[in-house]
């Protein structure tokens, strides 16, 4: 049984010496850390490497393990790929194809900004605030109380309720084109201090840039779909879903490797419908959020699971 381990990672930054030290993420010093851990624990596989055992019948040596990327950051290539080079290993990046598209700042990156630099308190007032001003006015939903008793808040391993409530109003449960309006007047606001100049300085301290990309497969990296706006695939309409699957694709066409093409799904979300479209479109892998080992059969081939970085030494002891 080919049974492998496969690590997600965002955010990999000295967070201590950037502008924005409350944004969640991993420690360049703790990924040195981690990478040592693994190095001395498991073998390093690649994308074909899992392709090939799920579709070729490879045999995995035990205790392998795959590492991912999501979202693009110029962390990856600023502080991970000298890492992964020096040590040959080979990673996966996914990284949503509006952000080099159009040139702009993803809405989830956006809110990550605005709860690094906002106490959680005011911010949910202001959000109240918005919401009464628009409520009835161009868009019709339930009170302030209701929202939030609606909303299932519990803490998660990562965030308090405060947290949950906020990312779960502004990325899931307002309608699209209002979720967007109130979260760039926030990101106004609270980041950017309603200095719009200082929009794309964020952006390319973000990002990469298709240079980088390239120059990263160049040496082995390997790249896949990551939805094109990074939206909740799941939860938009099956045409709405094809669309976003379809524009990543047209995106990366020339770019990445379409004969093992993957999808790691924005958030994790992800049914059936999706599942479908991506193996119709040609996927031949894809990544969840899904907490566990992964055993490398034709079953799981487009919903493998992942842990994440905080569940492993040295932020797990």
């Amino acid at each position: 049984m080919n049974e492998i381990t496969i690590v997600m990672y965002h955010y990999v930054r000295e967070l201590e010496n950037t502008r924005y030290p409350n944004i969640k993420g991993l420690k360049l010093s703790e990924f040195k850390k981690q990478i040592e851990y693994f190095k001395q624990r498991y073998t390093f596989i690649c994308l074909e490497d899992i392709f090939e055992a799920i579709y070729g019948g490879k045999k995995l040596k035990e205790n392998s393990i795959f590492l991912t990327f999501d979202d693009g950051y110029l962390d990856h290539y600023t502080n991970v790929f000298p890492i992964l080079k020096n040590n040959g290993i080979r990673g996966f990046f996914s990284m949503p194809a509006k952000i080099l598209n159009e040139n702009e700042l993803l809405d989830v990156n956006k809110i990550h900004y605005i709860l690094a630099v906002a106490d959680e308190n005011s911010l949910i007032k202001k959000l109240y605030e918005k919401l009464d001003y628009y409520r009835g006015i161009e868009f019709n939903y339930p009170s302030n109380d209701e929202i939030f008793n609606e909303i299932n808040v519990e803490k998660s391993r990562f965030d308090n309720e405060n947290i949950i409530f906020l990312k779960r109003v502004l990325q899931t449960y307002l309608p699209y084109e209002l979720r967007n309006k109130i979260v760039d007047e926030l990101f106004l606001e609270y980041v950017l201090e309603n200095d719009i100049s200082k929009k794309n300085i964020l952006l390319n301290e973000t990002y990469m840039n298709m240079e980088q990309i390239k120059l990263m497969i160049k040496s082995g990296m390997s790249f896949g779909l990551h939805g094109y706006n990074h939206e909740h695939l799941k939860n938009m309409s099956i045409e709405d879903m094809k669309k976003d699957i379809d524009k990543s694709i047209y995106f990366w066409d020339e770019i990445i490797d379409k004969n093992c093409l993957t999808i790691c799904y924005p958030y994790g979300s992800y049914n059936k419908d999706t599942v479908s479209y991506a193996i119709e479109k040609g996927c031949k892998l894809g990544f969840s959020t899904k907490i566990a080992k992964t055993e490398l059969n034709l079953k799981n081939a487009l919903t493998l699971s992942r842990f994440d970085t905080n569940d492993f030494y040295p932020k797990s002891k």
